[in-house]
């Protein structure tokens, strides 16, 4: 019996007995990016890595405070682990991005920029945001997700774009979302969230949320 095994756009004819390790050479060769993806997929979805990594960079002079939350995706600056600075009671969501270079002048200047990232207590960096070399996110402040945080963010702010800018007080942004309490639903974590949600309560959060908003409550910060 034959095979045929598909090579781009090429059909080829493989005899199944006579040619065994040719057939299985090639099925290893159609296959291998697809292990490699399935690899970096795992390796990127572990938490565990993420906490690893932050250990490593701490031996190497990062300083990070209590109750820091770093979700999947996001990557602190290796290269100059000692120009990082977090406090207390930081939460990155996923695919943050801390550089403490800039090699963009690299091909033309032969040097690179290098500058410390201090990120003060009780900040929330939202996902996706880029957080670039020799700029302060002040405490108590929000930075909305993908924004590149090229210049300082004052403390009590919050802060959204590319470059990004302050687009209200912390307290002002605060109140408007209790104001707006009695007005959306609020629906109970883990009951209404991930893995844990019923088919049911996930119909239900759809019908509630059709042109609004609502709120997740109860949700506990990994330490």
């Amino acid at each position: 019996m034959a095979v045929f095994l598909i090579t781009g756009f090429k059909f080829v004819l493989v005899p199944d007995k006579s040619h065994r390790e040719q057939k299985s050479a090639m099925i290893k060769q159609l296959l291998g990016p697809f292990r490699k993806i399935l690899r970096i997929a795992k390796f990127l979805n572990d938490p565990g890595h993420y906490y690893s990594n932050v250990e490593n960079l701490k031996r190497n002079g990062m300083k990070i405070g209590n109750n820091v939350q770093i979700l999947h995706g996001t990557i602190l600056d290796s290269s100059r682990p000692f120009l990082i600075e977090i406090g207390n009671n930081v939460t990155f969501a996923p695919r943050c991005h801390i550089l403490t270079h800039d090699a963009s002048m690299e091909l033309f200047l032969k040097k690179t920029r290098i500058g410390k990232v201090k990120i003060f207590d009780n900040c929330f960096i939202g996902a996706g945001t880029i957080i670039l070399p020799g700029v302060s996110i002040g405490p108590n402040s929000i930075v909305g997700a993908g924004s590149v945080v090229s210049r300082d963010v004052p403390a009590n702010s919050v802060a959204v774009g590319n470059p990004v800018h302050v687009v209200s007080r912390i307290d002002e942004f605060l109140e408007r979302h209790r104001d707006a309490d009695q007005a959306h639903p609020h629906y109970p974590y883990p009951e209404y969230h991930g893995k844990w949600i019923s088919p049911q309560n996930a119909m239900k959060m759809a019908d509630e949320l059709d042109g609004t908003h609502g709120y997740s409550v109860g949700a506990k910060q990994r330490h």
